[in-house]
C-alpha cells in the first residue's frame, strides 16, 4: 500500500495555506503549501485542481496522517470559512465544515490505479 492511501486511513485535518505554484514537465502545476500539526510546521506541495483560489495566503483543507504528520494531500478547493479561527493541536478528526465524500476522495482513485 502506498503512504497516500495508508494516510487516509488514520488522517486528521487541519487548515493549509497556499504559498506558490510552479509547473513540472512530468506532472504539470504544483502548489506548495504549509500547515501546522502540534506546533510544528510542515511544507509541502500538491497537485493543482481545477477551480481553486490560486492566490498566496489562501485558506484551505489539509489532510494529513497523524502518525508522519508530513505526509499530507492538500484539498486546493475546499476553502476554509472565514468563520473558522483555531484549530486544534491535533486537527479536526472530519472535516470542521461540511464537505461531500466525493471531494474528500480526490486523487485517491488516481492513487490506486497507479499501483
Amino acid at each position: 500500500m502506498r503512504a497516500k492511501q495508508i494516510m487516509h486511513t488514520r488522517s486528521r485535518f487541519t487548515i493549509g495555506y497556499l504559498t506558490g505554484g510552479y509547473y513540472t514537465p512530468k506532472s504539470g502545476k504544483r502548489y506548495s503549501y504549509r500547515y501546522q500539526v502540534q506546533g510544528q510546521e510542515y511544507e509541502a506541495t500538491d497537485t493543482r485542481e481545477e477551480d481553486m483560489n490560486s492566490d498566496n495566503g489562501a485558506r484551505f483543507l489539509v489532510e494529513y496522517d497523524t502518525l508522519d504528520p508530513g505526509e499530507s494531500s492538500g484539498h486546493f478547493t475546499l476553502a476554509i470559512p472565514d468563520s473558522i479561527q483555531r484549530i486544534p493541536a491535533n486537527g479536526w478528526p472530519s472535516p470542521p465544515f461540511p464537505v461531500s465524500a466525493k471531494d474528500l476522495n480526490y486523487g485517491r482513485d488516481e492513487e490506486t490505479a497507479a499501483e
